[in-house]
C-alpha cells in the first residue's frame, strides 16, 4: 500500500542537512591538505632561494638536496610507504642510510635542515640570515604537523555510518510514498534520485582521506607526486640561476657607480643598462687578469 508523503517530506530536510554537513566536513579536510602542500611548495622554493643567496650553490648543496627530498619524504610518510629509490637519486648514500634508520623521516629531515642552517655560519652566513633559513624550516614543520592532524583524525565512523543508513532507509521507502502520484514514472525518478544522493555520499567518502584516496584508474586524489617533481625541478633551477645570469652578463648592482637620471623611454633605459653591464664585465675581466698575473708572478 502507498505511504503518506508527509514523513518523507519531514525526513528529507534532515537528510539533506546531514549530507551537506558530511560532504562539507570531508571537503574541508581535502582543501586544508591541498593548502598545506601549497605552503610546502612555496617554502621549499624560498628556502632554496635564500640558501643560494647567502651561500654559493656548492656550499648550499647539502641543504638544497634535503630541501628537494623533503616533499618526497613527507608524501611517503603520509601514504605509509618509503620511496628509497627517489631518495637515493637526491641524497648522499650516508644520508639515505640515516633516513632508513629513523621512524619519523620528516622530522629527521627538518632536524638536519636546522643543523645545516646553523652550520652555515662557518661560511660567513650572518645570524639574521640564519634566522631567515630557520623560519622557513619552521613553516615546513608546521605543515607536517597539520598534515599529521588531518591523517590521524578521520571523520568519526559513527557519523558516516548513520548517514549511510539514513539514506538507505529513505531511498528504500520513498517509492511507496510517490508511486500513487507518479505511477510508472516512479522508476526513472527513483533512479535519478538515488544516483544524485548516493553520489553525494560517495564524494564525501572519497575526499575525506586526501592523502591515500584514489580516483578512477588508480590516480591519486591529490597529485603529490607531481608536486614533488615540481619542487625538485625548481630547487635545481634556483641553484643554477646565478650562474645563468653571469653567463649572459645580466645587469648587476655595483658599489660606486655614478648616479644618473633615468631616461623617459624604455629604449634609452635598456641602452644605459647595456652600457653598465659592459662596464661591469670589463672591470670583472680586468680583475681576473690582474689576479692571474699576480699568481704567475
Amino acid at each position: 500500500p502507498p505511504l503518506p508523503p508527509l514523513p518523507h517530506q519531514l525526513l528529507g530536510s534532515a537528510l539533506g542537512l546531514l549530507l551537506v554537513f558530511r560532504t562539507n566536513a570531508a571537503y574541508d579536510r581535502f582543501w586544508e591538505a591541498r593548502k598545506q602542500w601549497g605552503v610546502v611548495t612555496s617554502e621549499c622554493r624560498a628556502l632554496a632561494g635564500h640558501a643560494v643567496t647567502f651561500m654559493t650553490p656548492q656550499q648550499a648543496l647539502p641543504l638544497l638536496s634535503l630541501t628537494a627530498a623533503f616533499p618526497v619524504v613527507v608524501k611517503s610518510y603520509l601514504r605509509g610507504e618509503r620511496d628509497s629509490r627517489r631518495l637515493k637519486a637526491l641524497l648522499a648514500p650516508s644520508e639515505v642510510l640515516a633516513l632508513d634508520a629513523v621512524v619519523n623521516q620528516p622530522q629527521y629531515v627538518l632536524a638536519r635542515l636546522r643543523q645545516l642552517a646553523q652550520a652555515a655560519r662557518q661560511v660567513g652566513v650572518s645570524e639574521k640570515e640564519r634566522e631567515v633559513l630557520l623560519k622557513s624550516v619552521g613553516v615546513l614543520g608546521e605543515c607536517v604537523s597539520t598534515c599529521e592532524r588531518i591523517y590521524n583524525t578521520p571523520i568519526p565512523l559513527s557519523y558516516s555510518r548513520h548517514t549511510s543508513r539514513f539514506l538507505i532507509f529513505y531511498a528504500s521507502t520513498l517509492p511507496l510514498a510517490i508511486v500513487g502520484a507518479l505511477g510508472w514514472a516512479t522508476v526513472p525518478v527513483m533512479a535519478t534520485l538515488c544516483w544524485a544522493l548516493f553520489g553525494i555520499l560517495e564524494i564525501g567518502n572519497l575526499i575525506e582521506e586526501p592523502f591515500t584516496a584514489y580516483e578512477s584508474q588508480r590516480r591519486p586524489l591529490l597529485p603529490l607526486t607531481e608536486v614533488c617533481r615540481t619542487i625538485r625541478r625548481d630547487v635545481r633551477a634556483i641553484a643554477q640561476y646565478a650562474a645563468l645570469a653571469q653567463n649572459y652578463s645580466t645587469p648587476t648592482i655595483a658599489r660606486g657607480e655614478p648616479t644618473f637620471e633615468l631616461p623617459d623611454g624604455f629604449r634609452q633605459l635598456r641602452a644605459v643598462l647595456a652600457t653598465s653591464a659592459a662596464v661591469a664585465t670589463e672591470v670583472s675581466e680586468a680583475a681576473k687578469k690582474k689576479a692571474t698575473g699576480g699568481q704567475d708572478a
